[in-house]
């Protein structure tokens, strides 16, 4: 019956019927092997393997190696909820319905699940993604930004981010380089925010995210995001950004007024 009303639900945000069956297995019976979650779920293998590859794809399937064997996990039910919130179509409803049985889905998961340490997610709606993960972690963050230019639609985003993580108290450092001066002027009035310019010649390729256990490595010009969740390699990025930070002065909000009186006079 449990079974039945939780597929009734992946079903009702999108899934197909077969889809569901197999996220619903691989979720109740943990990391496992194409053929285990086919059996399980009494699909032919080959349309099981077909439907892990859609599953794949669409992020609610991870697939994991050991011993040199496939393995696969169901992603974490609250991965499919975000993924509805920033999906550009009407989902409200859908996303309410989701949340009202949020908890359900996390009963029937059993605590036999291999956790990824390192995902990749594409596109505009992964990198909106990585963002919300940075604020649902609430914990101080360190950043060095890129010098690459986000789209239209990120950029609208990051104004609503940069409200939301003041809201929720949450202190950023950033270190990036001199040419993103102009792009960071809606940071130099910003609470709970300190930054360091590393000189012209500073200029990483991606942005990285330091907060917590975990970190995010984005790049705007591919639109992909790499995320971390392990503590050991955490730690190495967040000492290397410690050590660089302590070996420059703190940006001083001044130096940009200056510089706006001075253009002013120019003109």
């Amino acid at each position: 019956m449990l079974q039945n009303n939780l597929q009734h639900i992946l079903q009702e945000i999108g899934f197909t019927e077969k889809e569901a069956v197999i996220y619903l297995t691989n979720l109740k019976i943990g990391t496992n092997r194409a053929s285990v979650i086919a059996n399980e779920s009494n699909t032919q293998r080959s349309t099981a393997y077909s439907i892990i590859e859609i599953l794949k794809r669409k992020g609610f399937l991870m697939e994991l190696k050991k011993n040199n064997l496939k393995l696969y996990t169901a992603t974490d039910p609250k991965i499919i909820l975000n993924h509805l919130k920033y999906k550009q179509l009407d989902f409200g409803s859908k996303i309410a319905y989701l949340s009202e049985n949020i908890s359900i889905f996390n009963n029937l998961k059993t605590k036999y699940h291999i956790a990824p340490q390192i995902n990749l997610i594409t596109g505009e709606n992964g990198i909106i993604y990585a963002y919300e993960n940075i604020l649902m972690e609430k914990s101080p963050i360190k950043s060095i930004l890129s010098a690459e230019t986000p789209t239209p639609k990120i950029k609208k985003y990051l104004e609503e981010y940069n409200k939301k993580r003041i809201a929720k108290g949450i202190p950023l450092k950033i270190m990036t380089c001199e040419k993103n001066v102009d792009e960071m002027r809606h940071f130099f009035i910003s609470e709970l925010c300190e930054i360091k310019f590393i000189g012209k010649n500073f200029m990483p390729n991606s942005t990285i995210n330091i907060y917590g256990d975990k970190m995010s490595i984005i790049s705007h010009k591919n639109e992909s995001v790499i995320l971390i969740d392990n503590k050991l390699a955490v730690e190495t990025f967040s000492k290397f950004f410690d050590i660089t930070w302590n070996e420059f002065s703190l940006f001083c909000r001044r130096n940009i007024n200056l510089r706006n009186n001075a253009a002013t006079h120019h003109r």
